[in-house]
């Protein structure tokens, strides 16, 4: 009599799961999340046939989106109970594969969108798989067309080739190609394990190239199609550089230059510097070449006037305009020979290079992205608790006391932002902390030679601080997700622009009795302190 009423449990909590399951209309909240599902488009791998399609999740209905994906079935309004894939978390637009189809099947599709309290599914599509197992075409050398970066329009004289492999089956194809979304223009018929080669082929020009096919070894009377298409235009944008400045020998002369790393489609004729003793010196100072195209630059500045500040911006040309650098400061002062980075309000931070790395030699304190935008100010501690986007802070809420010496406190949201850092810098990733911390001698010892040295800000011990790096970490403590504040004077927490989790991210600390830089991760509404990196 127990295994029949536990028989019965289960069988009534199955009925209540397939119910939330499939019933969106009939759970509370369910109903308000927004899903749809994508068009099938049919493409083919090496295995056979794979529909591509997905879904677009616009609105969550306030609750958190654990899975999501497409399920699909031969029978109309598939569940998840039937075939599905899962597409990661939240909302967005995704994309999915659906593989391994019966041949000339007409399958049903719905993309789903998995809650605590049940699932919510989107319109439901259907497409008829085909009766050929399309033939498996590579193409070939697209992304080695050249040159890309002539103007828009000229000829190329190069190929593009692909490649067919029937994959163990007897069966022909035609192929179409031309500029027209659906081809028309027949250039090849009756092929079988060949290659083909075009030219002539135009930039500025998208090409769509199709394939009919059939097959002897199965009794099926349908042909098979498929469309793909590639594009000649790549988009043309200025050049990416950022400004060098390596401080000499003597107080009367610098190397600077310039760093191309991107021409961005189009060759750069022309990179150098401009330099000078006001600020904005592409506007006020003096014109430098250097050199063209990619890579690294330089050259020397001498019989510059002792006692003086130089600021120099490094730019790079192509066809389309002109890209410049951060601007970048030097002293000829004796007593003060590293450079400076200023960012979008004016805060200066000195340049410190450790290995191949130019880091700020203090904490961040800008209260705006470096494209000028605000970021939200927030002191309220339930405010800080409930935020999933971009905030920041000062320790306790004291600008006067804080700002200056330990920079601001940002939780991860504003820097997933991507432009927190002046242009040419950015928050170092998980990876970048660990190529610092590997080069000064691994993660026992790489705190004490990255903490300001002395008791003035850290607390006694200060145990190995030396600071030979340079690198100078300050103990700014940080804000909990609850919105209390924590350690100031006692440790240093610096964030990486490395996820974790979807909730955590990874972040570097150094201790007031420990020698050690240790790494973890924590809750992204945390607000910890940052340090950027030269790109």
């Amino acid at each position: 009599m127990k295994n029949i009423y536990q028989f019965g449990s289960w069988l009534v909590i199955l009925l209540l799961i397939t119910t939330l399951s499939c019933q969106k209309d009939k759970i509370p909240g369910i109903s308000k999340i927004e899903i749809t599902t994508k068009d099938v488009v049919l493409s083919i791998n090496s295995s056979g046939n794979i529909a591509l399609t997905g879904g677009s999740i616009i609105s969550d209905g306030g609750m958190t989106i654990i899975a999501r994906g497409v399920c699909w079935s031969t029978n109309q309004s598939p569940t998840i109970l039937d075939k599905k894939t899962i597409d990661s978390t939240g909302v967005g637009s995704f994309s999915s594969r659906i593989g391994s189809m019966e041949r000339f099947t007409i399958y049903y599709v719905r993309a789903y969108a998995t809650t605590g309290l049940g699932t919510a599914y989107g319109n439901q599509v259907s497409f008829t798989s085909p009766c050929l197992l399309f033939p498996y075409i590579v193409p070939i050398d697209i992304y080695l067309i050249s040159p890309l970066n002539e103007a828009i329009g000229q000829p190329i004289n190069t190929t593009l080739k692909w490649f067919y492999d029937k994959g163990g089956h007897d069966g022909r194809f035609d192929v179409y190609f031309g500029t027209s979304p659906d081809p028309t223009t027949k250039i090849a018929t009756n092929l079988s394990s060949v290659g083909m080669i075009l030219s002539g082929l135009n930039t500025g020009t998208t090409y769509y190239w199709k394939i009919i096919g059939w097959e002897f070894s199965y009794p099926c009377n349908n042909t098979g199609s498929a469309i793909w298409h590639f594009s000649t235009v790549q988009e043309i944008k200025i050049p990416e550089v950022s400004t060098i400045v390596v401080i000499g020998y003597t107080y009367t002369s610098v190397t600077v230059g310039a760093y191309v790393t991107s021409k961005e489609g189009s060759e750069v004729t022309e990179c150098g510097v401009y330099w000078g003793t006001s600020q904005n010196p592409e506007s006020k100072g003096t014109k430098l070449q250097i050199g063209s195209g990619t890579g690294s630059f330089s050259t020397s500045l001498s019989g510059l006037n002792p006692n003086t500040i130089y600021y120099v911006k490094a730019y790079a040309t192509n066809s389309v305009g002109t890209a410049y650098g951060s601007q970048v400061s030097f002293n000829t002062d004796q007593n003060t020979t590293i450079p400076t980075i200023s960012d979008i309000e004016g805060n200066v931070y000195h340049i410190v290079t450790i290995g191949t790395q130019a880091w700020m030699a203090e904490n961040l304190k800008t209260t705006r992205y470096s494209n000028g935008t605000s970021i939200p100010f927030v002191t309220d501690n339930n405010e800080w608790n409930n935020l999933t986007a971009p905030g920041y802070c000062w320790y306790n809420n004291d600008e006067a006391t804080y700002k200056n010496t330990y920079g601001a406190l940002y939780n991860w949201y504003t820097v997933n932002m991507g432009n927190l850092c002046p242009t040419g810098w950015h928050v170092p990733t998980d990876e970048e902390w660990t190529a610092l911390t590997t080069y000064l001698g691994g993660e026992s010892v790489a705190g004490g030679k990255l903490k300001e040295t002395g008791t003035v800000h850290w607390q006694s011990p200060n145990t190995g601080a030396t600071n030979e790096s340079g690198f100078t970490a300050m103990p700014g403590g940080y804000r909990e997700s609850s919105g209390k504040f924590y350690v100031a004077g006692f440790a240093n927490y610096c964030w990486s622009a490395t996820q974790y989790y979807a909730t955590d991210a990874w972040f570097r600390a150094m201790h007031y009795v420990y020698s050690y830089t240790g790494r973890s991760y924590v809750n992204k509404k945390f607000g910890h302190t940052v340090r950027c990196l030269m790109d």
